[in-house]
């Protein structure tokens, strides 16, 4: 509307309110005091939109987010949190952006259902071939990040379960758990070819 050429009033005919619709029931939500009585005009605009985006980003979710900061307060606001700059919170909520060392993943591995040790190998050389954005990928497939904990690789659970025989399946996990369920192929090519295609699809198949 701010870079609309024409008549803004004639064209939109828009007041300084909002429609919102709450449990199926719709109302009106005035943006000034008597604002549905107050039409948006090329002299007004700018005000318009300054109210319309301060309802929509503050006004209209004040409630929740009072309730959200209430609650993310009980469990980290303390004395212990000014020590802390905002780059070191982050790391502690969102983990780290770091190599990932194979080897390491490797060392704290545990194993169920019986995988083959020769098996077990050519995985981890497929993956100690990967690149650092492939490597990214696996540990979100995996974990549901691609971020390493606070600590690093030593820090987390990985486990590899064997999914069943030769099939045309491809490896699934259980992020919640740090859980890849891995099918034991017939061949190191057949498993290479799963793992990058499961890699390539990481976020959906063509999905979003």
């Amino acid at each position: 509307m701010k870079n609309y050429p024409g008549n803004i009033e004639d064209t939109f005919d828009q007041y300084f309110d909002v429609t919102e619709t709450v449990y199926d029931k719709s109302r009106v939500v005035e943006l000034i005091p008597g604002g549905s009585d107050i039409p948006v005009t090329n002299l007004n605009v700018n005000l318009y939109v300054e109210k319309y985006i301060d309802y929509q980003l503050n006004a209209s979710i004040t409630k929740q987010f009072s309730a959200f900061k209430k609650g993310l307060g009980q469990v980290i606001n303390g004395p212990i949190m000014s020590i802390f700059r905002a780059e070191e919170l982050s790391r502690c909520v969102s983990g780290d952006i770091d190599t990932i060392d194979i080897q390491k993943l490797r060392s704290i591995t545990r194993y169920e259902g019986g995988l083959k040790d020769n098996y077990i190998t050519a995985f981890w050389d497929i993956l100690d071939s990967f690149t650092q954005d492939q490597r990214r990928k696996f540990l979100m497939f995996v974990t549901g990040t691609d971020r390493l904990p606070v600590g690093g690789i030593s820090q987390m659970s990985f486990v590899i379960q064997k999914n069943g025989l030769d099939s045309e399946l491809l490896p699934t996990s259980q992020t919640c758990f740090n859980v890849l369920l891995l099918p034991e192929y017939s061949s190191v090519e057949k498993l290479k070819s799963k793992l990058e295609i499961m890699l390539n699809n990481v976020h959906g198949f063509g999905l979003r």
